[in-house]
């Protein structure tokens, strides 16, 4: 019985040292918060005009090396079958 009631007690410490714990890093949590959203508003609205341009230069790189693979597959394929 002795066990049992000193394991109950170490349980209940132990549940409540987590309960503290996440309380404080909830709250924590809670005061960075509008500071996380400011970051990321003003992230996005810094990067969001390069992000833009940098994805339709991609496209367009993209588009004219798969024009010239079909175009040098095709090519040599037409000499030899010509």
């Amino acid at each position: 019985m002795l066990v049992d009631a000193f394991t109950f007690e170490l349980a209940a410490a132990s549940l409540t040292s987590a309960a503290n714990c996440l309380e404080f890093c909830s709250n924590t949590l809670a005061v960075f918060t509008p500071v996380f959203d400011m970051c990321l508003e003003k992230s996005f609205a810094c990067c969001s005009n390069g992000f833009h341009a940098s994805r339709v230069e991609k496209i367009t790189l993209f588009e004219s090396l798969m024009a010239d693979t079909v175009l040098s597959a095709t090519l040599p394929t037409n000499l030899v079958y010509a």
